[in-house]
């Protein structure tokens, strides 16, 4: 150490100026603490830790000069309060300098370009490595750090507290294992290594023992070296030696771990000859006590199920009963996967094979990325060592005939140890309850403007039951119609529309929904139905379970059908007046609808003229006439005119001459209200029936003079029980149960 620091003194004396140490910057040391901080002149902050370490740790501020990897690496994170892009730094440079009572010396500099940068709170944070040479001195020491960025620009950083070890020691076993698998079949051996860490020129003086006290449980010797020796190992260098263990056969390990204890002392020596101690007390080496042979370990992953089934050392693995139905369910798909790890927890390595006992199911591995069929997987006689594991994803294919399968596949390292694997297979699962219901009829007939509310009731418990059943639901409605126009004339909240339900997560598995179904236009004018549907949607895989409700709406059009008859009526008449050349009477067949059928107007039947006023036949019967002309067409009519008269009479029984007798001044004003009352009524009359419903009736042919004022001529009965009026103004009414209804004109 003398040596060292003549050297430093001198060559400060040559390189620098006397009157420079003056100025010089010294380190704020507390040397109970040994605590430095980042110079807070600065918007950035700096931490130090080994490589692979978040920035929000624990420091690492202690180092050995001489470290155990390969590389002496130190991790550099700077907290910039900015952000900043990926490629906005162009380098980083990084000097570690030893600090000394009086001055600091540079021990190594390193530039990078490889770092990254991490978005943290509007902050970014850059993260590097710096390595450093095995000849660094022992000390504190303080880094300066400069940034450069792309733009030319720069920012500093100074840190102090980081310190290297001057006497520094590693103790690890056999490649660095947690414990050593210990085996009461046979005598493990095991080796410990003891390094130099400290600085370089340094030197360690090791000797090893061992304690009486692991004697109870096991037998522990050295392999070749006495407990006596001791060694002597400079920076870098390691010491090792080998220790056999044999555990006894009838003792039972708690938890099976033994603890052994290895006596270890490190030590130094000072300039004046003295030792100075640095470890002296146990190691222990750590050991896992396993049988030579175990049951194959076996994990089965379920896609539905929350957690991993495992065989915990059993020779079985059965789904769990809880009282609810464990099946296994294809959902309508045509293949189940499942994951399968093996762990081999012997000492012994073995060989693995797998044996179903179900030939219906057909069942394929995946292993390493390869499809296999059973048989040729156990072709490929895969090793298994100890507490190794390996990944198998077991394939089950569901033949179409199929509605309940078990299955036992078993995982085989001999006869002795194998573990059983059983499942059973259902397509879908069973439900006894509604799941979707409603308390709206299922069918109902409505008049415009519909405004409903809808009581929707979802049941899920069948399936909250099960224990390897995702619940998640999607829950929509749709319109259906043959009428492609009537989706966009109606309106519910839900259309088209996936509400999500999702018992596991709710906390319940009923569930009420209401809907508002309303239509959006009075064009609508077509029967439709609401269909409510619950599909259930899995996120490990698909399924074709779906439930539905459908509610199914009739229109009743009847008042929109009788306003466009009674509209139908009122233009038809008018059409007949309008066309007294295209239609005719035949007053022969009593029915007036066959009436305005059959006649033809361009030529009036014999005793009917053409009518002024208009009709549905547009003729009238000819007025009498003194004229005598001899001729016996002449007299034919005549006679036809007299029967038709009388029989007009005798069907009426009503006196000619009281009508005759009513004032001619009031015919005109009576055709005129008549008319208008016509129009009003025919406009206003709302029936139950279309006129098209109704029979036909039977009536009498009038053979009496139309009369100045509208009067009941005939009133009568058919055979189907509707009543009839003939007016005097040539009108057919009938009877509607509360009104008399125009039907037509005669």
């Amino acid at each position: 150490m003398g040596k060292r620091c003549f050297i430093i003194f001198f060559a400060l004396c040559v390189l620098f100026p006397l009157d420079l140490f003056e100025n010089s910057t010294t380190a704020s040391v507390d040397d109970t603490k040994k605590i430095y901080h980042v110079e807070e002149d600065q918007d950035l902050e700096l931490k130090v830790h080994p490589p692979g370490t978040f920035f929000d740790e624990s420091e690492k501020l202690i180092w050995s000069p001489n470290n155990i990897s390969s590389e002496n690496l130190m991790q550099i994170s700077i907290v910039m309060g900015e952000i900043i892009n990926q490629n906005a730094i162009r380098s980083i440079n990084t000097s570690a300098y030893w600090d000394g009572t009086t001055s600091s010396v540079l021990q190594f500099s390193n530039t990078t370009v490889i770092h990254e940068l991490v978005v943290i709170n509007k902050s970014t944070v850059v993260t590097y490595n710096v390595s450093y040479p095995n000849t660094v001195w022992g000390g504190d020491y303080s880094l300066s750090v400069t940034i450069n960025f792309q733009n030319s620009t720069t920012q500093e950083i100074h840190y102090r507290g980081i310190q290297f070890q001057t006497y520094d020691y590693h103790i690890y076993g056999n490649k660095n294992q947690e414990g050593i698998l210990l085996c009461s079949c046979e005598t493990i051996e095991s080796e410990i290594f003891i390094r130099n860490t400290g600085e370089i020129e340094s030197i360690l003086q090791i000797s090893v023992s061992l304690d009486s006290a692991a004697d109870e449980f096991a037998k522990v010797e050295f392999v070749e070296q006495d407990s006596m020796d001791i060694a002597l190992i400079e920076s870098g260098e390691v010491f090792s030696t080998n220790i056999s263990i044999m555990l006894g056969k009838d003792n039972i390990i708690k938890n099976n771990t033994l603890d052994i204890p290895i006596s270890i002392n490190i030590s130094y020596e000072e300039d004046d000859g003295n030792l100075v101690s640095l470890y002296e007390q146990y190691y222990f080496l750590k050991t896992i006590i396993v049988d030579s042979n175990n049951n194959p370990e076996v994990s089965l992953e379920i896609p539905e199920y929350n957690d991993v089934l495992t065989s915990n050392g059993s020779n079985s693995l059965r789904i769990p009963q809880h009282g609810n139905d464990s099946s296994l369910f294809f959902l309508g798909n045509a293949e189940y996967t499942t994951r399968i790890s093996v762990q081999n927890l012997g000492f012994y390595n073995e060989e693995l094979t797998i044996i179903s006992n179900n030939s219906q199911l057909n069942q394929t591995v995946l292993y390493q990325d390869n499809l296999y069929i059973i048989d040729n997987f156990n072709e490929l006689k895969i090793n298994i060592g100890t507490y190794e594991i390996i990944e198998l994803k077991i394939l089950i294919q569901k033949p179409t005939n199929i509605v309940m399968s078990n299955l036992k596949f078993t995982i085989h390292f001999s006869d002795s140890y194998h573990t059983d694997i059983e499942l059973n297979f259902v397509d879908a699962p069973t439900v006894s309850t509604a799941v979707i219901l409603s308390s709206n009829n299922q069918t109902t007939e409505t008049e415009l403007p519909i405004d409903e509310d809808i009581a929707l009731h979802v049941d899920l418990s069948d399936y909250e039951a099960l224990v390897f059943f995702e619940n998640r639901w999607f829950l929509t409605c749709l319109i259906e119609s043959t009428n492609n126009s009537v989706n966009e004339l109606i309106g519910i909240q839900c259309n088209n529309q996936n509400i999500l339900i999702q018992p596991l997560i709710d906390g319940r598995d009923n569930y009420s929904f209401y809907f508002n179904l309303l239509n959006l236009s009075n064009e609508l004018n077509s029967n439709f139905s609401v269909k409510f549907e619950i599909s259930h949607q899995p996120l490990s895989r698909n399924s074709s379970i779906v439930h539905f409700i459908t509610l199914d709406y009739l229109i009743d059009l009847t008042n929109q059908n009788d306003n466009s008859n009674n509209e139908g009526d009122n233009t038809g008449n008018s059409g007949d007046s309008d066309s007294n050349n295209s239609s005719g009477n035949d007053n022969t067949t009593g029915n007036p609808v066959d009436d305005c059928a059959d006649i033809q107007c361009d030529t009036c039947p014999v005793g009917m003229v053409n009518d002024p006023e208009g009709g549905c036949c547009a003729c009238m019967e000819a007025p009498e006439t003194n004229v005598d002309t001899g001729d016996e067409n002449d007299e034919q009519g005549e006679l036809q005119n007299d029967d038709a008269t009388n029989t007009a009479t005798e069907e009426s029984n009503m006196p000619t001459y009281l009508i005759i007798g009513l004032v001619i001044a009031a015919l005109i004003a009576a055709v005129v209200i008549i008319r208008a009352r016509k129009s009003s009524e025919t406009q206003q009359i709302v029936s139950n029936k279309t006129t098209t419903q109704l029979p036909m009736p039977a009536l009498p042919l009038p053979g009496l003079p139309i009369p100045s004022a509208v009067v009941v001529l005939q009133e009568w009965t058919d055979d189907n029980g509707y009543s009839w009026r003939h007016m005097s103004d040539r009108t057919i009414m009938w009877w509607n149960g509360s009104d008399w209804i125009p039907y037509g004109k005669n």
